[in-house]
């Protein structure tokens, strides 16, 4: 059974179909791949594109709301919850081991 070892939260306030990125940080600024303004080819429902060390994410929510994103680090895989009706699934290659959220501006 997985059991998970630590978390932690970020948020941030964008505009209704804007995108935003959890990827590498350093200092407080995006320096993982996808970067502001990195275009991705690998698109897939719903509007998330992946890199080597970050994830692009188009916003559906209401304009000036905020955008929460917990972070996890599990010993293992976790079962998905039944509340969960979406999921991206993937590794990322963080050198700095640092991860955080950004706007993109493309």
């Amino acid at each position: 059974m997985a059991v998970l070892r630590t978390s932690a939260h970020d948020s941030l306030r964008i505009h209704q179909g804007s995108q935003f990125l959890i990827t590498e940080v350093a200092d407080g600024m995006p320096t993982g791949s996808p970067g502001p303004g990195e275009v991705l080819g690998r698109w897939t429902l719903p509007r998330i594109g992946a890199g080597p060390n970050g994830v692009d994410i188009t916003s559906a929510v209401p304009p000036g709301c905020p955008i929460h994103v917990r972070y996890e680090l599990w010993d293992a895989e976790p079962g998905p919850l039944p509340s969960w009706d979406r999921m991206w699934e993937g590794r990322l290659q963080l050198r700095t081991g640092r991860i955080g959220i950004a706007q993109c501006h493309p």
